[in-house]
């Protein structure tokens, strides 16, 4: 008798998974793609089809359609399995020493969502008149209102949460997935929550299978306008911000067919791109990009078409979105809309010649800021001068590749004629200080003496982190832990403070007091605090995961100026060695 993976993969081929992520083409009787868990820019990811097994040659990764699906979306065996034999139409046996309590956890509050997003389609029917008319006049079709299934909360308190009440659903269940308020913490009395979203329209968000894991509400014109303009879901266990793209779910199958993702501010832009033919568009809402995210787009495309809100806040966002691209090695361009258009929405309402123009026009992104700045300074004045170098070097210091760096070093220095040393040396104290700002004078900020305000590396805020949850939560750490917390994890200042902790038979530690607080409020949800409603163990496992990623990071930008440096000095065995062990260490993950 046949198990259950077997079945599933009779039913399910390894194309057919992988090609839901990746852009992949025909290599004879099989598939090759870009690999999404290296650096790479020719193909050497290939899909056996006839042995329905996947292989990288770059990294030498592997294996078939379960250990895929749980490389890309982080995930185990098991929650691997159950969304492959969904897909199979396969029913998974139960575990009998699990206990159903938590084994379904996850799958209520996906049930939950979706009936939530299920309630609020039928009330943009029945009660949402008004609603349509007003989407229609900015270029809603019913055909885009069913594939992003937008709907409407009305303005009550209770319609949500009494509409799940009777279909069966806890109330605890129902407010770990973000979708009431809670007046007391800790109740079950349904008395004490309420509907989050009242009168708004909801545009729910989607994980990359389709399930709706949360949601993004816009207030209603002519409603409350004491309220935010946009409210979106909380961190739960199945919606993580950082790596939620709204609209990725319906645009991907375009994205790989264009090779090319094109990234803009707002949902309403998204659906109204997918009105007029646009399809490779997806979303931030509002905020820049994450790493997790250009990560889950790098999957498919390394082409990223940025096009943010012409406000200070969206030129704030699109600006720290670029520095992200360019660090990770994406080609980044930039689109234009005409002076007078706020948005994508305005661009496609005006005419839809406009927003597809700007696509068509859309520029390599230092030759964008290369004809910006020197249009905005002149270049033949000394001040002037200073401060296109100072701007230029503050972007080309994010560049991944130490060719194509160098390239625009080399221009940079031709047109202001300045020796490219001199700029090296520059851009090497940028990349020593990270935190300082180019200011419209071309100076550094506080370089005229002003005492410069401490802040906190990314890496120190992480171990400050892991220390605090080692010692809120001991139960996370296993015996042999403490060693790799020590030797690996933690920077080196925080090193000390751990033995000692650990020599104290893990007893109170002053010294351990404040990073303990900061992350007993990230679960409390104390006043000025982010509320996180994930298990201390997920939140351990990240950050792991994130202080690993950043020392990684950290390494490879020491040895890219190294090579720098060798280089300028003539060294060019130090330069070839050094650019062995740079290559080892993109190729890890």
């Amino acid at each position: 008798m046949q198990n259950i993976t077997e079945i599933i993969k009779e039913r399910v081929t390894v194309a057919d998974v992988v090609g839901q992520y990746l852009r992949l083409e025909r290599a004879g009787s099989n598939f090759k793609a870009l690999c999404p868990f290296h650096n790479e820019k020719t193909p050497s990811f290939m899909v056996n089809t006839e042995r329905n097994f996947w292989y990288c040659f770059g990294c030498q990764k592997g294996g078939d359609i379960f250990t895929f699906v749980q490389e890309m979306e982080g995930i185990d065996f098991r929650e691997a399995l159950e969304r492959l034999a969904e897909k199979a139409g396969v029913e998974v046996p139960r575990y009998q020493n699990v206990s159903p309590e938590v084994k379904n956890r996850k799958t209520k509050l996906f049930e939950i969502m979706e009936l939530a997003c299920s309630f609020f389609e039928g009330k943009l029917k029945t009660d949402g008149t008004a609603i349509v008319s007003y989407l229609a006049s900015r270029g809603f079709r019913q055909k885009e209102l069913e594939t992003f299934r937008i709907g409407f909360a009305p303005d009550n308190w209770d319609g949500l949460i009494n509409f799940l009440l009777r279909k069966g659903y806890r109330v605890e269940d129902i407010a770990a997935t973000g979708m009431l308020v809670t007046k007391i913490s800790g109740s079950v009395n349904p008395r004490d929550h309420y509907d989050r979203f009242r009168g708004r329209i909801m545009f729910p968000v989607m994980d990359v299978g389709g399930r709706v894991i949360g949601f993004s509400g816009r207030i209603v014109p002519g409603g409350n306008e004491d309220g935010a303009k946009y409210i979106n879901t909380p961190q739960t266990e199945i919606y993580d911000k950082s790596r939620a793209i709204y609209g990725f779910f319906q645009a991907k199958t375009a994205i790989k067919k264009e090779n090319s993702v094109i990234i803009v501010e707002g949902n309403a832009d998204v659906v109204s791109s997918f009105s007029i033919g646009v399809e490779n568009v997806v979303a931030v809402s509002g905020t820049a990009m994450t790493i997790q995210q250009v990560e889950l787009l790098k999957k498919i495309t390394n082409r990223f078409k940025i096009c943010f809100d012409m406000d200070e806040a969206g030129q704030r966002a699109a600006a720290r979105t670029i520095e992200l691209c360019l660090k990770n090695g994406v080609d980044v361009e930039i689109v234009t809309l005409p002076e007078g258009l706020k948005d994508v929405n305005d661009a496609v309402m005006k005419d839809r010649k406009i927003w597809m123009g700007a696509i068509d026009k859309a520029q390599d992104v230092m030759n964008y800021f290369f004809q910006s700045i020197f249009a905005s300074h002149d270049v033949d004045d000394p001040k002037g001068r200073k401060i296109i170098v100072a701007k230029l070097l503050n972007i080309i210091k994010n560049i991944s590749d130490p060719v194509e760096q160098s390239f625009w070093l080399k221009k940079l220095s031709k047109k202001v004629e300045v020796n490219e040393e001199m700029l090296i040396q520059i851009l090497d104290k940028f990349n020593r200080q990270p935190d300082l700002k180019v200011e419209d004078n071309g100076l550094e900020q506080n370089s005229l003496g002003q005492k410069k305000e401490f802040k906190k590396t990314r890496l120190e805020k992480l171990s400050e982190r892991i220390l605090g949850l080692a010692v809120a939560f001991k139960e996370l750490l296993s015996a042999e832990f403490p060693l790799v917390l020590k030797e690996q994890l933690l920077e080196e200042k925080y090193q000390t403070i751990f033995d000692n902790w650990f020599k104290t038979g893990m007893k109170d530690l002053e010294e351990l007091k404040e990073f303990e607080i900061k992350v007993k409020y990230r679960y409390d949800g104390k006043e000025g605090f982010s509320q996180v409603n994930i298990e201390p163990l997920t939140d351990w496992e990240t950050t792991i995961r994130d202080i690993r990623k950043e020392k990684t990071e950290t390494k490879k930008n020491q040895l890219a100026w190294k090579i720098k440096k060798a280089e300028l000095a003539g060294d060019e065995t130090t330069a070839e060695e050094l650019a062995r062990e740079l290559a080892l260490l993109s190729r890890m993950r």
